[in-house]
């Protein structure tokens, strides 16, 4: 599988991003219904997960869900996906790896919004987020219906109202996650390296993206792609 690597950075903290994109065009190419791919990729994101804090130094992950703008598409369209991303924190707050490491979850996007959109059983979320509350771990952050305009605006208004000047570094510690260090994008189009949003740090950040769609993605290939982030 080709894939595309930007930017050489002296990793300090590992602040992960990982971005499950593709997931529509693989079922399409797999004549599957999009829920059923949904689901795959949820689990492969819990995957993702404990292969993260098990087998690597990640000091915090960020998974990609769902920016605000797609909020926007159709119901068809946009159900099963709302559905996936509850479906998928449940799995993540049920797994393993979040027990064992003491796991904390947060959820940081536009909420309401989010669960007015969503048809399906809107305690499942509370409830899920429930069973990690008393936990003292690292995090992972879920970014969902992610407004990343709204965050930078918050972030500059925090620079003028304490006196500092916007700069990009100033604009990543006053946003709801860390800066970013490693940003892994799956299903991409082949040659492209697409950031759909600004995210703190990103800027200096080394972004691998590749064609691999999340459900093909191997435990193998994960940390083959995350070694290589964090070693050349």
């Amino acid at each position: 599988r080709r894939l595309m690597i930007c930017k050489n950075i002296t990793l300090k903290m590992i602040h992960l991003l990982f971005g499950p994109d593709g997931s529509r065009r693989y079922a399409k190419a797999k004549g599957m219904p999009f829920v059923e791919a949904y689901e795959i990729a949820a689990r492969r994101v819990v995957e993702v997960v404990d292969w993260s804090f098990r087998d690597h130094k990640i000091d915090e992950l960020s998974l990609a869900a769902l920016t605000s703008y797609n909020l926007n598409r159709n119901t068809a369209q946009l159900q099963p996906i709302l559905s996936a991303i509850i479906n998928g924190i449940g799995y993540i707050c049920e797994s393993d790896v979040v027990k064992d490491l003491e796991l904390r979850v947060r959820v940081i996007g536009e909420l309401d919004r989010f669960l007015q959109l969503y048809s399906g059983d809107k305690s499942k979320l509370e409830e899920s987020l429930s069973k990690v509350q008393s936990h003292s771990g690292k995090i992972i952050n879920v970014l969902m219906a992610y407004d990343a305009n709204e965050e930078k605006r918050c972030a500059e208004q925090l620079c003028r109202e304490e006196g500092v000047e916007p700069t990009f570094e100033n604009l990543a510690v006053r946003h709801s996650i860390p800066p970013i260090t490693i940003f892994i994008r799956i299903g991409q189009s082949e040659g492209t390296n697409k950031i759909s949003c600004y995210l703190p740090g990103i800027e200096k950040a080394r972004l691998i993206s590749t064609v691999l769609y999340p459900q093909e993605l191997t435990k193998e290939e994960f940390n083959r792609l995350l070694n290589l982030a964090i070693t050349k």
